[in-house]
């Protein structure tokens, strides 16, 4: 029945947010993003975490399908009670050229650091090599290449895009994909807040739609097979035949939806105080400077759940939740992030200063799709790195700024006579 439930809810809204709705913003993203991460619900099982290249063969619990009918039945009453009105959509963002330098120069500056300070490491086709020695500066230079991406992507700043984007080939190939999928869906949601649903229609935003999709598929895949030198490999994720078994049953959702169908299973729990300890981690240097351990904010099911693998699995908040809280800490979590959805869409119309607005982006898409792969310490996290990023550019624009409006001023003023 809740599966049922499930699929009705899943084809419903999908239909009202294309159809009804049309307004795309944060919500509307929320939704899909449900869709993606709760794909396990249309097969009926998730991964055996001990077998991940495997077919799904665990029974999904009655109790999983009812968290995700609540966040899907949620997201679409959001959808339904916030509707921005006609014609009422967000504004063009404008940055300065003292800004696009001060991004450029953090982007480069950040990547030369990692590099020196991190022996190269960070260029390993070892990932726990490259985990094991990155530094700071890796975080800020993904978050400051995340940032120019989309600045300059939705202000058609092609030259200046050439940066960002040779900084995230540099983290793609590194292992890294967080940054370059959360700039993909904050700059598709701009234009299509702006433009409406259909744009994806166009040809070259469906091409690009279409080949974002297959990047979540089989970005992994191709990364192992060019670290390997196996492209037979990759080559049979491509099969028809073979891709929904080798790139979409073994993909993302299917393990980390693993973890939130063990945890009602058995019923873990976690001491709700780890909710304050996520938050003081949220907040930078205040951790070390109130003795708070970071471990204890952080929902450590792999060991308690899936002990001895070999590999790291994403996180799943959801199951973050209910472990603290039980079903109460899911309705609060549904409800709370419904309601930073809207605001930061409705934030979006209304703040006028640009890299303000930057940030709204990178928040938005976190908290619209990379959210259900986290708990709430890492979340917190990741979305302050954006943030940090921006406030280091455009404490160095300011610097910048004051000196080209001089050079300006001069440049024109009226000769001497």
């Amino acid at each position: 029945m809740m599966q049922s439930l499930f699929l009705v809810l899943a084809f419903y809204g999908a239909y009202f947010f294309i159809i009804r709705r049309r307004q795309f913003d944060f919500v509307s993203v929320g939704f899909f993003s449900q869709l993606i991460y709760f794909m396990p619900g249309f097969y009926g099982y998730v991964t055996n975490p001990y077998y991940p290249s495997n077919i799904p063969s665990i029974p999904i619990f009655s109790e999983t399908y009812t968290a995700w009918d609540m966040a899907l039945a949620a997201t679409i009453l959001t959808g339904s009670l916030y509707r921005p009105a006609n014609g009422l959509t967000w504004p063009d963002i404008k940055t300065s050229n003292a800004f696009d330098f001060s991004l450029i120069f953090t982007i480069i500056f950040s990547l030369s650091a990692e590099l020196y300070l991190g022996g190269g490491s960070f260029l390993s086709a070892d990932k726990f090599e490259v985990l094991q020695n990155a530094t700071r500066f890796s975080l800020l230079f993904g978050a400051a290449t995340q940032i120019g991406l989309v600045a300059f992507a939705i202000q058609g700043k092609f030259k200046k895009l050439i940066i960002p984007l040779a900084g995230v080939s540099v983290l793609l190939y590194a292992g890294f994909r967080n940054d370059f999928a959360l700039a993909s869906i904050a700059a598709a949601t701009f234009a299509a807040r702006r433009n409406g649903i259909w744009v994806f229609a166009k040809p070259h935003f469906f091409l690009a739609l279409i080949s974002f999709v297959g990047f979540l598929f089989l970005y992994k895949a191709f990364l192992g097979s060019y670290r390997a030198d196996r492209w037979a490999d990759f080559y049979a994720n491509l099969d028809p035949q073979t891709f929904v078994q080798m790139s979409v049953l073994t993909s993302e959702p299917f393990l980390t939806q693993s973890i939130l169908n063990d945890v009602l299973i058995r019923n873990l729990s976690l001491p709700p105080a780890s909710i304050l300890y996520s938050l003081f981690a949220a907040i930078p240097l205040i951790s070390p400077l109130v003795g708070l351990n970071r471990l204890p904010a952080q929902f450590d099911f792999q060991e308690q759940l899936f002990p001895n693998l070999s590999y790291g699995v994403a996180s799943n908040i959801y199951a973050y939740f209910y472990a603290t809280l039980g079903w109460a800490g899911i309705v609060v979590f549904i409800l709370v992030h419904c309601l930073a959805l809207v605001c930061v869409s409705r934030w979006l119309g209304s703040i006028k200063s640009s890299t303000a607005r930057l940030g709204l982006l990178s928040v938005g898409a976190y908290l619209a799709f990379f959210i259900h792969r986290n708990d709430l310490a890492n979340a917190f996290l990741q979305m302050n790195r954006p943030l940090i990023a921006l406030l280091v550019v455009w404490i160095l624009s300011r610097y910048l700024d004051w000196p080209m409006r001089q050079r300006s001023v001069v440049a024109s003023a009226p000769p001497i006579r």
